[in-house]
């Protein structure tokens, strides 16, 4: 399917947009995914809510840390549309094995300098767990396995549930932890930063991608996501070893959300 060179906003909408991303499932003949090229230096990509993108406005805006800038975002029907810049290189996870020592810790480093940042912004939304949502939402999310919980109204609100469920999967005497830190601050998160979302620029820099699982939360959940991905993903044991160098270490908290990974499937 052709597309142009350029992305022209002014040529596009929503329902332009749709109508191109149907033409594109009909002539490819099976599912496509949700982020889909449009010209030669834009991509879409679709979603149910616009969340992510207020995100990646609000980081580009406060931070120097590098994510694609938006180029057009509009609703049609029930889903939202929106168009980025493509960002020519490639994701750590092709990358990684072919990387030096000294590259990969450079790829370490600007990570946990983007976590730091990220964990400065503050906001109309910043006492909310959850999604940048106008008011507190219901959201699924790794830390809660299967199941959308929520909404909280405040901090308080989600460390009581989580201690909640800490006390329905203590089966034994000897299950003794202590509570959730409720004191950790709640901050912004990606909450998805797994090697396919960390990308490496044509010009050697680290780029982050896919904010689709970003909002504000306990500062240990970054820690959480990036081990769940371990598994599924199959990523390097140097990678994993790095986490948290990259998002700080929690042991504790590590060991409580894994074990109340059964009860989250209950009621």
């Amino acid at each position: 399917m052709d597309i142009p060179p350029v992305f022209d906003p002014k040529k596009w909408t929503g329902k332009k947009i749709h109508e191109f991303y149907q033409k594109m499932r009909q002539n490819s003949g099976r599912p496509i995914s949700t982020v889909f090229r449009i010209s030669g230096d834009a991509v879409v990509k679709r979603a149910y809510h616009d969340f992510e993108f207020t995100v990646m406005e609000l980081v580009r805006g406060t931070t120097q840390i590098l994510t694609p800038r938006l180029l057009l975002r509009v609703r049609y029907d029930v889903y939202w549309y929106a168009v980025m810049e493509y960002i020519e290189g490639t994701t750590v996870a092709e990358a990684w094995s072919s990387m030096t020592s000294a590259t990969k810790d450079i790829v370490i480093e600007t990570l946990h300098d983007y976590i730091g940042q990220l964990r400065q912004i503050k906001g109309g939304h910043s006492p909310t767990p959850g999604p940048l949502s106008p008011t507190p939402i219901m959201f699924q999310i790794f830390q809660f396995g299967e199941r959308a919980r929520g909404p909280f109204k405040d901090y308080a609100a989600l460390t009581q549930f989580l201690n909640m469920k800490l006390d329905q999967a203590k089966r034994h005497p000897s299950d003794r932890m202590e509570q959730f830190n409720g004191n950790l601050p709640l901050v912004l998160t990606h909450n998805d930063l797994n090697m396919k979302n960390v990308m490496i620029g044509i010009d050697g820099r680290v780029w982050l991608i896919d904010w689709g699982m970003s909002g504000y939360y306990p500062e240990y959940f970054e820690q959480f996501a990036m081990k769940h991905a371990m598994p599924c993903l199959k990523q390097p044991v140097d990678w994993a070893a790095d986490i948290p160098r990259v998002t700080g270490d929690y042991p504790k908290e590590m060991e409580k959300l894994y074990f109340i990974q059964e009860a989250l499937t209950w009621r």
